[in-house]
């Protein structure tokens, strides 16, 4: 589960692509949703950052941006469930890249591939009454995800 967390964070530092901005935007606004969203320039301004020794500075800079959203209320969490499964289709260009269900703590990862060499990965989280999906667009790439497991 360590690694599990470890990828939540790093997914911390990611990117959307257009199509996801609408799933984005439409809790924007809604209470009882968090949001966030770190551009690529203030991924850039940062010098170092370390997340269990390891150096994620380089990887920043493969980072177009991050957005992250997370609801706790039941109500919220079965809403974005619906839409996230509605967004994250093979449909729509994704791939679901990894499945884990342990201790009914629940993650997917997906990705979706652009021809202009830009990756997008979708980390969807379901554990202790949280729903969490972040969404990351770069350059970076599954291998780079996995090298920070080892």
């Amino acid at each position: 589960m360590k690694k599990i967390a470890f990828i939540a964070l790093l997914m911390l530092m990611g990117i959307t692509a257009r199509g996801q901005d609408a799933l984005f935007k439409s809790f924007e606004n809604v209470s009882g949703v968090s949001t966030v969203y770190i551009s690529k320039s203030l991924l850039s301004m940062m010098p170092s950052l370390k997340v269990n020794n390891r150096d994620l500075a380089k990887m920043a800079g493969k980072l177009d941006h991050i957005q992250i959203l997370s609801a706790e209320k039941a109500n919220l969490i079965s809403r974005l469930k619906k839409q996230t499964a509605a967004t994250y289709t093979t449909k729509n260009g994704y791939e679901e890249v990894m499945r884990a269900n342990e201790s009914g703590q629940k993650v997917f990862i997906y990705q979706k591939r652009y021809k202009s060499g830009k990756h997008e990965f979708v980390l969807v989280t379901d554990a202790m009454g949280r729903l969490s999906v972040v969404n990351i667009l770069g350059t970076l790439t599954l291998k780079d995800i996995q090298s920070l497991t080892k």
